[in-house]
């Protein structure tokens, strides 16, 4: 593990500026303490392709130990240093299992699929979450999934296919512009957004800190604004959708949503994420407070996640199209 001043001193101290504003003295030591330390890996059990009872059987032939994550479905926690030799491992390899860290599982549970719906995934390569979906589903009903990027989608190609999930087609398209003409089409939306991910800060991996730049986070936050209100037009009236983001500052979280309350495009109401998740600490509530000024109260029914060693941060609200 890596002291507080190494952690800082090798990732940027601007880059901890947003998260510090916000952030209790408690979280933001919670914080400091996921980004110096190596965390653990993870992973999400295909069920598409197979049981939890085969596969933990051959991890132990492997002697790679787990631990079931207790508040989702199919995701487990390597427990041992054995977590850098599963990516090689036949059933990493053949798509028994998926490298998926645990926040990343939690929206697909939240959106709920049902087997039989029609399902968008705006954002959708690497597949991670897309596969979920489908698991959820048992490949049943249709997913569309959106990949504006050409190689990013590749990727997603690739993974399904993998995986072995059957029910899904993909494009290489802006989510915006492919759910223009899709207005109350779908029972679900997954807004998995782009986004400047503050909560994947780590010191020992480069690549999920290399590219933040603060200065990048009201760009996104309009693009989040954006394919918000795309996919809430694309929504079936009264169906779900759910909007994550893998990053920790207000304005790309709290503020997208206050600020589809206040344009007032759709009727909407946030649904409470289920009460089980704030049985762990690094679950907590949303902030309503901004330069002084309430947010919308519908908010808090969304869930914040602060880093630790196990888990990423995440930001997840689920929303019902009313009208």
């Amino acid at each position: 593990m890596k002291s507080v001043k190494e952690a800082i001193d090798i990732i940027g101290e601007n880059k901890f500026v947003n998260v510090k504003k916000i952030l209790s003295p408690s979280d933001f030591n919670n914080f400091i303490n996921a980004v110096r330390s190596e965390r653990k890996t993870t992973f999400r059990i295909n069920t598409l392709k197979t049981d939890v009872q085969s596969v933990l059987q051959k991890l132990m032939h492997l002697k790679i130990k787990s631990v079931k994550y207790e508040l989702l479905n199919n995701g487990y926690i390597v427990t041992d240093d054995n977590g850098k030799n599963i990516l090689n491992s036949e059933p990493a390899k053949t798509g028994l299992i998926y490298l998926q860290s645990i926040s990343s599982q939690i929206p697909p549970e939240i959106l709920d699929p049902q087997p039989g719906e029609l399902i968008l995934d705006m954002a959708a390569a690497p597949g991670s979450k897309t596969s979920q979906i489908a698991a959820l589903m048992n490949n049943t009903g249709k997913i569309d999934a959106v990949e504006p990027d050409f190689v990013r989608k590749e990727r997603l190609d690739f993974n399904l296919k993998l995986l072995g999930v059957t029910n899904v087609t993909t494009y290489q398209e802006t989510g915006e512009r492919f759910a223009g003409d899709k207005e109350n089409y779908y029972d679900r939306v997954l807004l998995d957004a782009p986004c400047s991910g503050e909560g994947r800060f780590n010191v020992y991996d480069k690549s999920s800190y290399g590219a933040y730049q603060p200065d990048k986070i009201l760009k996104f936050h309009n693009l989040q604004y954006k394919l918000l209100n795309s996919a809430l037009k694309a929504v079936k009236i009264g169906g779900t959708v759910v909007y994550s983001t893998c990053t920790i500052n207000m304005l790309e979280n709290e503020l997208v949503l206050d600020r589809i309350y206040k344009d007032n495009k759709f009727g909407i109401k946030i649904i409470k994420v289920d009460p089980k998740f704030f049985k762990s600490p690094e679950f907590v509530q949303p902030i309503l407070i901004h330069d002084g000024e309430r947010l919308n109260e519908n908010i808090k029914g969304a869930l914040r996640v602060v880093p630790s060693t196990k888990i990423e941060g995440f930001f997840i609200c689920k929303i019902i199209k009313t009208s």
